[in-house]
């Protein structure tokens, strides 16, 4: 149990970048468990998202509460309005995405699994657009955005390549 702490600990003392890379690596193989347990062993797609969010909710509360992060049942004591709005968000957003993600990973009309995934983890690139306008917009909300050139060019680059992949499908 102690490796298993310090090793946490170490994960959450890593920069930005190594862990978008660790979540990349963490997510990589859950679009085709939608077809190894569906066609393998039969399994629904929402019977698999059910069970992927209740392990992920068990691992959340277990980590909330571990010794490598810092949270407080006290941290929840905000007003009660955010944190309705995000509960209702979740509940509403967060369960219409998830069941929609299920969804589209097992249609058979779909020629290949990266579409939907390039089009549905495509927020990434609308979130960087949209970062700036809202810092500049609602400063009392959000961060102050970098936003620059050759970054910009990658984005466009990946909205591009989207666009592409949308029109060879419907051809």
């Amino acid at each position: 149990m102690n490796y298993f702490i310090n090793a946490m600990n170490s994960l959450m003392n890593l920069g930005w970048i190594t862990k978008s890379f660790i979540v990349l690596i963490c997510f990589l193989p859950f679009p085709f468990l939608f077809s190894f347990f569906g066609k393998g062993w039969g399994m629904k797609s929402e019977s698999l998202i059910f069970a992927w969010n209740v392990g992920a909710i068990l691992g959340m509360v277990i980590f909330s509460f571990g010794k490598f992060n810092n949270f407080q049942i006290e941290d929840l004591y905000h007003p009660l309005i955010p944190l309705l709005i995000v509960i209702f968000l979740g509940f509403f957003v967060g369960t219409l995405a998830n069941v929609l993600y299920s969804q589209v990973l097992t249609d058979s009309t779909c020629p290949n699994l990266a579409l939907p995934l390039t089009i549905m983890n495509s927020y990434g690139a609308w979130a960087y657009i949209l970062a700036p306008m809202l810092a500049i917009a609602l400063p009392r909300y959000f961060n102050k955005m970098v936003f620059t050139p050759i970054n910009f060019l990658g984005i466009i680059l990946v909205v591009i390549g989207m666009v592409l992949l949308m029109y060879k499908v419907k051809q």
